[in-house]
């Protein structure tokens, strides 16, 4: 009764229950809407930055392919014409260059070679593909040819040399020297060169070379791009002795071979060609010399071609010539979160009607699950009030039958013996069920002890359920466990219902090899306490791991089937672990079989873990 009237509260605690989560679950998702909102708005620099990035890589991309296009030209188509290569070991066998006789590269103006020797009144040679030249073109190649003398005399002296080449990444290439001599000597008197070659044969000579790298300055205010690699051979006394012909190959070459890159192309049309292609929706192209839309309401993110693709520049300030930026406008962000406002405002309130409809419901609902349970909780004591005196009289008689009082005596002790197996067995039964209802009530009282000591009190029980047989128990107890708050009825309960349900559902088979007992470990966790129960039975399914805890609930599987018992035993397991501030689980066990695990928190009194 007392139970009851406590139950009856149970409507207003359910209501609270109901109103108090929908309260704080609309708060957190109120604060979650707003988190979300400065997160997005945090993250537009981010979105800004990576699309800026993601162009500037694009950019890099793109000059790096122009220029490993570039790098695997041969040197020696550096002029008007040049000799292939399979023939000039043979004879000397002229043909346009592909400079002069094919269409130029996007972004490509011109191509040019001088010898750095001639210092810089050093003559030079420009080349402006196969291409009609317009008014247009004639107008381009006078630029570029004025701007390609003074690019010359900026690299005569030695640190223009230096800007105009990396000196620290030459490589070495062998060439035929009759290559070498074809396109070094191409004005010197053919015929001799033409018999020389048969005296070459397939000599060869090294060459260094230089990779491309790239120059950007200001000429007047007019932006020069410049990509050159230089070519060396250095003197060699020999190759007069060889022919006369190739004498003048004996002082060696330095030349300086480029071409200009189209700034118009590379720091305009080309990021604003690629923009199209990589940002996103709410990220806008602002080209250069274009004035950044300002405001609250954008972000911007700037790309600097001269500095981002690592052009090399006199004058610090140059670097950011050129530069674009990415806009990211807020707009769509702010109208965003002011429409999920307002659906989170109309849900609220349609949330407020349905509880204040439902609480009705709720208490009718909840005055029909107390009325089950008083009904249920009667039955129960009523079912336990009956069964105690039949046992009783049928474990008194047993008794008295088992001293000998029938005349096939063997045959009637076993039955005797089966009289009280059952008997104790109906007697479990109801102690289970009134331990159940004990520990519902919450009356069972916990304080600090010892849990080996606890444990040790069930080895007795234990083995007289197994007299005369080999000892199925193993008991490997840690020493110095901290005292935990226990209740030592309820951890003898707790070791007899989980050795008693590894014996019911994984039974030892002493005659198969590996056969070892059930294991009950204790050890220290942390701040924890750990009772541990072994077996090498089949498991327990994942889906079931959770569910064999519930009242009258067992394994479904066949095996559980024809095996006896009510589904009481690890439940009130369960039970006593809560009571005790526990956890109680199961798990796999390494090699085959179960780990029932129960962690009790150490006493107060022991001090923080160590």
């Amino acid at each position: 009764m007392v139970q009851l009237k406590k139950a009856r509260t149970a409507p207003a605690l359910y209501a609270l229950l109901l109103i108090l989560p929908t309260v704080v679950l609309g708060w957190l998702q109120w604060r979650q809407l707003q988190n979300d909102y400065a997160k997005e708005l945090a993250s537009l620099p981010d979105e800004a930055d990576d699309a800026a990035r993601r162009l500037r890589e694009a950019l890099r991309d793109r000059l790096e392919r122009l220029l490993r296009d570039e790098d695997a030209r041969a040197f020696h188509q550096y002029g008007s014409r040049y000799c292939p290569d399979e023939s000039c070991t043979t004879q000397v066998l002229m043909v346009p260059s592909p400079l002069v006789r094919d269409a130029r590269p996007r972004g490509v103006l011109g191509w040019f070679v001088f010898d750095i020797a001639h210092g810089s009144e050093a003559p030079h040679e420009l080349f402006f593909g196969g291409v009609e030249r317009s008014e247009e073109d004639g107008k381009l190649a006078t630029d570029i040819d004025d701007a390609l003398g003074r690019f010359t005399a900026r690299t005569a002296d030695e640190g223009g040399l230096r800007r105009a080449t990396r000196m620290d990444s030459f490589y070495e290439v062998s060439v035929p020297l009759g290559l070498v001599a074809a396109h070094r000597l191409e004005n010197a008197d053919p015929q001799c060169l033409e018999q020389a070659q048969e005296r070459l044969g397939d000599l060869t000579v090294p060459l260094t070379v230089s990779p491309f790298h790239v120059q950007f300055y200001l000429e007047d205010g007019v932006p020069r791009i410049v990509a050159t690699r230089r070519v060396l051979m250095e003197p060699n006394a020999n190759l007069s002795r060889i022919d006369v012909c190739i004498a003048p190959l004996s002082n060696g070459f330095g030349l300086v071979q480029g071409f200009f890159i189209d700034p118009a192309w590379l720091l305009d049309e080309l990021p604003h060609s690629i923009a199209q292609s990589v940002l996103g929706r709410s990220q806008q192209f602002v080209a250069s010399g274009v004035a950044c839309c300002g405001g609250e309401d954008a972000y911007h993110a700037a790309v600097r071609p001269v500095a981002d693709l690592d052009l090399e520049v006199d004058v610090s300030s140059d670097q950011d010539w050129g530069a674009v930026h990415i806009a990211v406008d807020t707009a769509e962000t702010h109208a965003r979160f002011e429409s999920q406002q307002l659906r989170f405002l109309l849900l609220a309130a349609m949330l407020a009607i349905s509880l204040a409809t439902g609480m009705a419901l709720l208490l009718r609902s909840v005055n029909r699950e107390l009325e089950q349970a008083a009904r249920t909780e009667n039955f129960v004591a009523a079912v336990t009030h009956e069964l105690r005196t039949p046992l009783s009289a049928i474990r008194l008689h047993g008794e008295m039958l088992l001293d000998g009082w029938a005349k096939d005596e063997a045959k009637q002790r076993e039955y005797y013996r089966r009289i009280v197996r059952e008997t104790e067995r109906l007697s479990t039964l109801v102690e289970r069920v009134l331990e159940k209802s004990k520990l519902a009530a919450g009356t069972i009282k916990v304080a600090p002890g010892d849990l080996n000591r606890a444990v040790r009190a069930a080895e007795v029980p234990l083995a007289n359920t197994r007299d005369g047989e080999r000892s199925d128990l193993a008991f490997e107890l840690a020493d110095d466990l901290p005292e935990v708050e226990l209740s030592h009825e309820g951890v003898l309960s707790i070791v007899v219902n989980l050795v008693e349900n590894a014996r019911k559902y994984a039974p030892i088979d002493w005659t198969a090899p590996g056969a070892e007992p059930y294991r009950v470990v204790t050890r220290r966790d942390g701040d924890h306490v750990v009772l541990e129960v072994h077996d090498r039975g089949p498991g327990v399914p994942e889906a079931e791991r959770e569910r064999i805890f519930e009242a009258f609930y067992r394994v479904g599987d066949e095996k559980t089937r024809k095996t006896r018992g009510t589904g009481l035993g690890l439940h009130l397991v369960a039970l006593h672990a809560r009571s005790m501030g526990g956890e109680i689980g199961v798990f796999p066990r390494d090699g085959g079989g179960s780990i029932f695990r129960l962690r009790v928190p150490m006493a107060s009194d022991n001090g923080p873990a160590s």
